[in-house]
């Protein structure tokens, strides 16, 4: 039903009311987008509410939102672009996430002020052990910040829902250090990871989180805060996953700096 669903918007597009329009001219002009979009993003990109994009979808025939993201994916699938346009195609997304994520960087290069750097690799020298709070189906991400740190200061920890009760509630304390990893604004993962920030605070662990998806409620609970941001990336949002690479090397570099002091070469 791909091309049937095109064509049935460019048919009773002059029957629209404006705010069809607007979502109609969205849709037929970046279809590809929109297969990959979510409900509230193709909202906030076509200025309408949530409610506007369910009817669009049923004045023209359709159950719902995911009924046309299919069907945009099928007439997508049955039209495939020559080989030259996918060729310069395929060299655009290069160039765009190659542009996203020196961006990113610069951006998560902002935050890390020499203050923050001292603090937080300081916090991990002294720590029995550095915890990764990761929310759910960032397991592979925390395993890596995590092996990061264990691979250079030798202590590094990842932890994904369900988290083990008895270690927040009896075995971590004040000689631990834990990263409450932030990779989404999902309702269920922030709760649960604010149930256990607030867990930890009680047992005087010591808290720094580490987020992708700007403030989040388990960061009332940390001592320090650090940002990076998500990307959008052909209207598709991820976590900038070399930004919090970036940002936990970086600490750990700081860490060996405090062990193993650069010479200073002016006495040398």
């Amino acid at each position: 039903m791909g091309r049937e669903v095109l064509a049935s918007i460019r048919t009773q597009y002059p029957s629209f009311t404006r705010v069809e329009k607007s979502i109609a001219d969205y849709v037929l002009d970046h279809g590809g987008e929109v297969v990959n979009l979510r409900i509230r993003e193709l909202a906030f990109r076509c200025s309408v509410g949530e409610s506007s994009i369910v009817r669009f979808c049923r004045t023209i025939g359709l159950g719902g939102y995911d009924d046309l993201r299919l069907s945009l994916a099928a007439a997508l699938e049955r039209e495939p672009l020559p080989a030259d346009e996918t060729e310069a195609a395929a060299g655009n997304i290069a160039d765009e996430l190659c542009r996203l994520h020196c961006q990113s960087l610069q951006n998560a290069r902002s935050i890390l002020k020499a203050e923050t750097l001292r603090t937080v690799s300081e916090k991990m020298l002294a720590a029995r052990q550095i915890y990764f709070f990761a929310p759910a189906g960032a397991h592979a991400l925390a395993a890596q910040l995590s092996d990061t740190v264990l691979q250079t200061i030798g202590k590094g920890v990842s932890l994904t829902p369900p988290y083990p009760k008895a270690l927040c509630r009896r075995e971590m304390n004040a000689q631990d250090l834990a990263f409450l990893l932030s990779t989404d604004t999902a309702p269920d993962n922030a709760d649960v990871l604010e149930s256990v920030a607030a867990q930890l605070q009680k047992r005087g662990v010591d808290l720094v989180s580490l987020s992708c998806c700007g403030k989040t409620p388990a960061q009332q609970y940390c001592q320090e805060k650090l940002f990076c941001g998500t990307i959008e990336f052909f209207g598709s949002s991820m976590p900038d996953r070399l930004a919090l690479c970036y940002v936990i090397e970086t600490l750990c570099a700081a860490c060996v700096a405090e062990i193993h002091p650069f010479p200073d070469m002016d006495n040398e």
